[in-house]
């Protein structure tokens, strides 16, 4: 089961979905929970070109709350998808909003395309936007914490805070990197490893 993870929407149009290990996937469900405070209708409208462009069907599943997120009508949905789209936004939002849900439940269990800050949510540990301290995720994926691009200062402090088999992936903007049980490789664009002995290299956005 494929986790494809971009640091923007900027890679998406032309993403080499057989390099990201995406496949024949087509049928996909959209899932604007992040962009609540953005605005998920114009969040869609920027994915809906070029994820159509790539040959994907869609259709975008309204889940903005608990109550959206209780429903199992759209999680029985995503079951089904091929794949479910993780619109760029809040972090903190979407796990608050998918943690211990159907929708959640059912996000665990297909293959992924998170887009931006939200893909911090999917691993046991997250880091938190406000300031770089590792807190808990939804522990759908393993292998790997990932983070965006921030100082060298914050990124040490990260790394110390984080156990000793932690990986932490600092994805830029450009970056795409793709999981699969649990092994993460980089695909393309700005993407760093640190395991416990490696320098915190700062990247910029």
């Amino acid at each position: 089961m494929t986790t494809v993870v971009l640091g923007s929407l900027a890679p998406l149009a032309g993403l080499d979905l057989a390099a990201a290990g995406v496949g024949d996937a087509r049928d996909a469900v959209v899932v604007g929970t992040a962009a609540v405070y953005t605005g998920i209708d114009r969040a869609i409208d920027q994915l809906a070109a070029p994820l159509a462009e790539l040959g994907f069907v869609l259709e975008v599943l309204a889940v903005a709350d608990r109550r959206a997120s209780a429903d199992e009508a759209l999680a029985a949905r995503i079951a089904r998808c091929d794949l479910a789209v993780l619109a760029p936004g809040s972090a903190l939002h979407a796990r608050q909003v998918w943690r211990d849900s159907a929708v959640g439940r059912a996000l665990a269990e297909v293959p992924l395309l998170a887009i931006g800050e939200v893909a911090t949510v999917l691993g046991e540990t997250m880091v938190d936007p406000r300031g770089g301290a590792p807190t808990i995720g939804l522990g759908w994926r393993r292998g790997a914490v990932i983070t965006r691009p921030a100082g060298e200062d914050q990124l040490r402090r990260t790394r110390r805070l984080l156990g000793p088999r932690d990986t932490l992936i600092v994805l830029g903007d450009d970056g795409v990197v793709a999981e699969d049980g649990g092994r993460w490789r980089v695909v393309a664009g700005s993407v760093a490893l640190l395991g416990d002995e490696d320098p915190p290299t700062p990247t910029t956005r």
